[in-house]
Formats: C-alpha cells, structure tokens, sequence
C-alpha cells in the first residue's frame, strides 16, 4: 500500500548512494586495452563493498565475524507534500507522522511513518512516493490520502448462540446503530459529536494533535445516557426521552455522566506513553417484587501505558504489531437505597473498594497473501482489590480479593472485494476469530472467589466506506467449561 516508487527513487539515488563510476578515457589505446578496462570496472562494481583480498588484509570471514549486512539507503527529506487532504489539515497530517524536515530516513522508517497518518480516524488511506528535491541529494515526500466524511454512520449486528448464558444481556442478539459528525478546529484541532441507539449515548469528544509542538495527542470526552434497561426477555427498551418512568417490563434502568481524558507522548518509532483519567457518575435502579433500589454510584480510575503500534491500518490490518502494558488504578464508592423494605431494617447499603491491576497484550498481525491475513493475540493480567460494605442490618463486611486473568484469540481475515484506486473508496472483509480466556478470584469472601474458562467462535462479514463500518457477526459461546 505505502511503497515507494522504485523506478523512480532508483533513477534519482544521488551520487553519494550510487555505486562510483569510473570513465577510462584510454579507446585510442586499442580494443584490448578498453576491453581490460571494462574487465577492471566491473571487477572492482562487484567488490566495493568487499575487503580487498590478497594484499595482507584478512577478510571478516577468514578471522571468524559475520560479515554486516549492507545499509538501506537513506533519504533526506527536504519537504513533505499533501495530495488529497480537503477538510484535514496539514498540520495534523504532519505531526502523526513524526517526521522531521532536514533528516534523513530509511524506506522502512517512511512506510511507518504512512502507517500512522493512515491510523487517524478520520482517514481510510495513505500512500507515498519520493520526488528530487531542490538541493542535490535531497528529496520531497509526497503522500496521498483518502479521507472519510465528516457525517459518520456505523451499524453492528451480533447474533449469539450461547450454553449457560443465565440472564446475562451479554450474550442478546442485537443491532446497535451509531451516528455522528467531525469538525476540524483550526489547524491542530477535532471535535466530534455521536449518538448509539444500542445503550442511548451521547458522546462529544476533542483532540488537539501536535500539542505544544512536540507531536503529542491529548483527547477529552464527556458522555451521558439518555436511558439504559432490558425487559424480562432481555430486549434493549432503551427509548430516547424516557428517563425516569418505570413501565411493567422494565427490570432495570441507569443514567450516568462520565469525563475522560488521555494523553499520548511518543518517545520513539513507533512508541508511545499514554496517560488516562476518567471519572463516572451513575444512579442505576432496580425493580424488585417489593418495590426498587437505586444505587449512586461514583468511579475514578487512572491508568499509566507503554504502547507499541504498528499496524497498517486500524480497522482492517493485514500487518504489524501491538504491544501495550497498562498500570490502573481505580476507586469505587456506591451508596443504594432499598424501598419496600421493613422497618426495623436500615434502607441504605454502603459499598467501597479500592482496586490496582497490572495488564499486558500484545498482537501480531501477518499477511498470506494479497487478500489473506492471520493474527494472533494474548492477554494477561493481575490485581487486588479491596473492598468495603455495610449492609442493611447494620454488619460492615470487608474483603480482599486477588484476581487473575489471561486470554488467546486466534485470527484470520479474508478480503472479499476492494474498490480500485480510481473508485469511491470501500472494502467487504470476512472475518473469523477463536477466543479463549481464563478467570481466577480468590481471597477472603468465598463468594467472590473462584476460577472459570470459556470459549466462543465468531465469524462475521465488515464492510467499510467513508461513510463508516458495518457489520454483521454470529458467534458460538460458552462461557463456562
């Protein structure tokens, strides 16, 4: 996708990469005399990167070293041009990039550096090409892109077929549904605004790319729920304007308004630090057969990661890695009111935990062919929490719990179709994953400890155009073996 145009780079390699020419000035010496210098010439192209032979130098080989492999050529970019970008700036496009005008990169370092301007959100693709530059020896980058709309639409089927689901919603088919809108503010700046009719959010989120000038990415978002809730039959009866009404099949319903905000430095490459807060307010309610409880719950978490990203694309990739190790921390404080209930007993229930985990991923994506890939990823973590409650009689009951976590998930993707260069951009993938995982709790509540492992089996069609992603996914799972 993003390679450079050999014919071209080839044809305009400066002399200070080429391999030296030598012009012997010696035909009116007579043909034998041009034909041994000919002899010379190509003898000494063959060897220029070889030690010389026969002339009391050892060669790496005779003294035991391996010889180094030769260096890629390297290029020095003297600009960098942007074909095709409309609504985006260019600003944003260069700073994703992470490169600088006046140093020199191989082609690999360049292919990466496409690679992340095609892992903006607002983007489907990107190539580039090498032009000469205006100094000897130097060159102009020219990268295309293909952009998305600013109106964005998403839409998901997941159909399950589940043993031992219980009355999880988890595991309910569903089709959720998602709409929104993106504007560029000044030269640094995205706002987006959507809605999802799966669990009635509303999201407004801004990013601010290349932040005081030093390629970092900082992101703020606010979002709240108009209302959430299953019936008894586990259907989503989530309808926009209904907040606080109870109907006969509604078992639970919640509101909430959260705030979260990231940071991403880049250190190196395609390093990364990521640092992230947010905080969660929410009232949740439940109708029992004596009345209901509501639960105000208030959630703060901080988390510290490494990543590690180099993917060709983010939504249908075919190569490159993932890594990502994450330090959290979190706090709980959930206060519930129980109605219906006698009144020699309390109506309240106090709950607080406390709770710091250690978690790792990491991915790895490969290519078979032209339309063929495979992944393979795995997971782990671990933590501690602790945890307070006061219960209606009055008991206060505390509790510490380690937890243990790990996973594998076994990949592969098919493309099924994608639209020449020269067409409106879209592409159909069929995709299939097999998913393992293992949970372990164990500590001083025996109710809260145990282990389980599950499985599930998933295939699906995902179909991408710029206006959004849709897709269509039937999955087998167990959750417990």
């Amino acid at each position: 996708m993003a390679t450079v145009d050999q014919k071209y780079v080839l044809s305009s390699i400066p002399q200070a990469y080429r391999r030296p020419r030598r012009r012997e000035e010696g035909a009116r010496w007579g043909l034998a005399l041009s034909l041994a210098a000919c002899l010379f010439l190509h003898q000494s192209v063959r060897g220029e990167n070889r030690p010389l032979q026969n002339q009391g130098t050892v060669s790496n080989a005779q003294a035991g070293e391996k010889e180094s492999p030769p260096k890629a050529p390297l290029f020095l970019i003297e600009s960098i041009t942007v074909l095709n970008a409309e609504r985006t700036p260019r600003e944003i496009l260069v700073s994703e990039s992470r490169l600088k005008i006046g140093e020199a990169y191989s082609e690999a370092q360049l292919r990466d550096a496409v690679y992340r301007i095609v892992r903006l959100p607002f983007l489907l693709d990107a190539e580039f090409s090498l032009r000469k530059g205006s100094i000897r020896g130097s060159y102009e980058l020219v990268v295309s892109v293909t952009e998305t709309r600013q109106w964005f639409f998403g839409a998901d089927y997941d159909g399950f077929w589940a043993e031992n689901p219980g009355n999880s919603p988890e595991y309910d088919n569903g089709l959720g549904l998602l709409a929104g809108r993106r504007f560029f503010l000044g030269r640094r700046g995205v706002l987006s605004a959507s809605t999802s009719s799966e669990d009635g959010v509303i999201q407004v989120g801004y990013t601010h790319y290349d932040l005081f000038n030093r390629n970092a990415l900082l992101t703020v978002r606010a979002a709240t729920s108009l209302c959430e809730g299953f019936n008894q039959s586990g259907t989503d009866v989530c309808l926009a304007g209904i907040v606080d009404t109870f109907t006969e099949t509604r078992q639970s319903t919640s509101d909430f308004l959260s705030f979260d905000a990231g940071l991403a430095v880049p250190l190196w490459g395609n390093h990364s630090l990521q640092i992230t807060a947010s905080n969660t307010d929410s009232e949740i309610r439940f109708r029992a057969p004596d009345g209901f409880t509501v639960s105000q719950r208030d959630v703060w978490s901080l988390g510290l990661s490494w990543a590690f990203n180099s993917l060709d694309d983010p939504v249908f990739p075919t190569q490159g890695k993932v890594l990502i190790t994450t330090v959290g921390r979190s706090e709980l404080r959930e206060k519930s009111r129980i109605n219906g209930l006698p009144t020699s007993l309390g109506s309240f229930t106090v709950n607080s935990g406390d709770s710091s985990s250690l978690s790792s991923s990491a991915q790895k994506y490969w290519s078979s062919s032209r339309r063929t890939s495979f992944s393979v990823r795995v997971n782990g973590s671990v933590g501690h929490q602790e945890s307070e409650s006061t219960n209606v009689f009055g008991d206060d009951i505390s509790s510490n719990t380690d937890f243990y976590s790990a996973g594998l998930t076994l990949g592969h993707a098919l493309s099924l179709f994608r639209a020449a260069p020269s067409k409106p951009f879209n592409e159909l993938r069929w995709e299939n994953t097999l998913n393992t995982s293992w949970r372990d709790r164990s500590g001083s509540n025996s109710l809260l400890s145990g282990s389980n492992a599950g499985f599930s089996l998933t295939t699906g069609l995902r179909y991408r155009t710029t206006w959004g992603v849709f897709s269509l996914n039937l999955s087998y799972v167990d959750p417990e073996i």
